[in-house]
């Protein structure tokens, strides 16, 4: 499997290029720097640019892995890269060939950043995953260099043998993952439903005394939760610890004040009061608040609930003082009768009790 590393620094031995060649330590990579090229800014009258662009291009997609390497500037990747990113716009008129001999290629990114990873924008992934969305490239994930390891992990990405993994097994699965210190979390699919149905209604840690059918909880259930890309309306995400799954959270579209609603669920009642909960919460909050922006997040198990109501306050949720019907009229939902209705302001704080 062939590996080309775009590189976009001010400086070309810098911690950027360090990551980079630990990365593909003993591994052979084609490197280019953008700086030792020539490409102009992207025209939409496509003039004035016999550059150096196409010719990469053309290079480019006799690679089948792509890495797009770069300092995290101004919570952004670098001004390198970013127009050489434009000037794939330019292929989607004039090289349409190009541009469908970058579909299915797989994608990764290198970065580096030595302060503390600016929460609560828009992330330094999010472009380069929507691009890959659109262009119907395979995106695998982001490697962050930074001093603390501990601290890279505490935010949900990947370590560097993870990253690996990944990187060098063409066969490897490339699914959206949040990495935890004990969990993972990936991104459900369409054939996970029948089992989170069971998890929510039939399972020994089911606290649900209304029972539905299957076809009314995917009527309930829309595929969007389901299904790539990630976006604001809602996704499930499933929970594995040692490559089994364990259970599945979810997060819902935001309401008008920016609050979005968690749920979550453990398969098993041997799965509860091991802390598995509260990580899972805890992860899944700083990866949307670092992704989509979202620093209200709000949850209602039922007071029977003292698993799930312990779980929360331990990933710094606050329980409300509303009683149940209070509680419906704030947030327009009471699933329980004896509902508790907890928070988290992610602006307040993001460490979570060991």
């Amino acid at each position: 499997m062939s590996h080309i590393v775009i590189f976009g620094s001010a400086r070309n031995q810098g911690r950027t290029r360090e990551a980079v060649d630990h990365v593909f330590k003993n591994h052979d990579f084609r490197f280019v720097d953008l700086k030792d090229l020539k490409i102009a800014h992207f025209d939409y009258h496509e003039e004035n640019q016999n550059d150096d662009f196409i010719p990469l291009m053309e290079e480019l997609v006799t690679y089948d892995t792509i890495v797009l390497a770069s300092p995290v500037y101004w919570y952004a990747i670098s001004s390198y890269l970013k127009i050489f990113i434009d000037r794939w716009s330019e292929l989607l008129s004039s090289r349409k060939d190009l541009a469908r001999k970058l579909e299915r290629k797989r994608l990764f990114v290198i970065c580096s950043f030595a302060t503390d990873f600016p929460l609560g924008c828009a992330s330094f992934e999010s472009p380069i995953r929507q691009t890959c969305n659109y262009m119907n490239i395979t995106y695998g994930g982001c490697y962050y260099k930074h001093p603390d390891t501990t601290y890279v992990r505490s935010l949900g990405f990947p370590d560097l043998e993870q990253f690996q993994a990944k990187l060098f097994d063409k066969n490897a699965d490339l699914d959206l993952r949040i990495h935890g210190p004990r969990i993972q979390l990936r991104l459900a699919m369409m054939s996970d439903r029948e089992t989170l149905y069971q998890w929510i209604y039939h399972s020994d840690a089911s606290l649900e005394t209304v029972q539905k059918s299957f076809q009314e909880f995917k009527t309930n259930w829309n595929p969007y939760y389901f299904q790539m890309p990630l976006t604001g309306r809602g996704h499930v995400f499933i929970i594995e610890y040692e490559t089994q799954a364990i259970g599945a959270i979810a997060f819902h579209r935001p309401d008008p004040k920016g609050r979005s609603e968690m749920d979550i669920w453990l398969g098993s009642e041997k799965f509860c009061g091991k802390g598995f909960a509260s990580e899972t919460l805890d992860l899944l909050c700083r990866f949307l608040y670092r992704e989509l922006g979202i620093a209200f997040f709000w949850l209602q198990p039922s007071a029977r609930n003292l698993h799930s109501i312990h779980a929360s306050e331990k990933a710094q949720f606050r329980k409300l003082p509303l009683m149940a019907c209070e509680g419906k009229n704030e947030f327009g939902l009471q699933d329980h009768p004896d509902s508790v209705y907890l928070l988290r302001d992610m602006s307040v704080g993001c460490s979570v009790e060991a």
